[in-house]
């Protein structure tokens, strides 16, 4: 897996680590919304 990042060099691995590891709950809220709001027909755009 690669991850693309624009920060600034001096930024610790430690911080890539934790925001790499959101990408999950993230991703497990949003399938719980649309089955269980019916929020199926919405799709965000980022």
């Amino acid at each position: 897996m690669f991850y693309l990042s624009n920060a600034p060099l001096e930024t610790p691995l430690s911080t890539f680590v934790r925001v790499s590891g959101m990408h999950w709950p993230i991703e497990t809220c949003f399938a719980e919304c649309k089955g269980e709001l019916g929020m199926g027909h919405y799709e965000p755009r980022f």
